[in-house]
């Protein structure tokens, strides 16, 4: 089967709102797709200049 990436960008949130988002699809949808074998992954970056740094939920925002 074919491999998929979705990406979802928001703008003018905060990291709190972000960690919510990214929990919130997890706990939706990760066990239709078998999350603990790691074929369900969502993944969350913070853009600062031309940049996107990864980020854990709690996380703190990165300032530029």
């Amino acid at each position: 089967m074919p491999d998929f990436r979705i990406t979802i960008d928001v703008k003018d949130v905060g990291g709190g709102d972000v960690d919510m988002l990214v929990q919130d699809i997890e706990r939706d949808y990760g066990d239709d797709f078998d999350a603990d074998k790691g074929d369900f992954v969502v993944r969350a970056s913070q853009k600062v200049g031309d940049n996107y740094y990864s980020r854990d939920p709690g996380d703190d925002v990165i300032m530029s």
